[in-house]
């Protein structure tokens, strides 16, 4: 099962609909924008790019879970 597999399933259980991820991928497939994950990065990738996405993405999901 690819990541982008794992992916398509999580967004179709509830309690994993809404976790935000990061996709860290080696080919980057139109088929992957509709999978609503948070960031894309494409390899190779930056460490500072990687650590900058997953901190917009925690950021982004503790602005969503103080919503009402």
């Amino acid at each position: 099962m690819s990541g982008f597999e794992v992916l398509s399933a999580m967004r179709v259980v509830p309690e994993w609909s809404e976790v935000p991820v990061v996709v860290l991928t080696a080919t980057m497939s139109d088929s992957a924008e509709h999978l609503q994950a948070h960031a894309f990065l494409q390899k190779p990738f930056d460490a500072n790019a990687v650590e900058a996405a997953v901190k917009a993405a925690i950021a982004a999901e503790a602005r969503n879970s103080r919503l009402p």
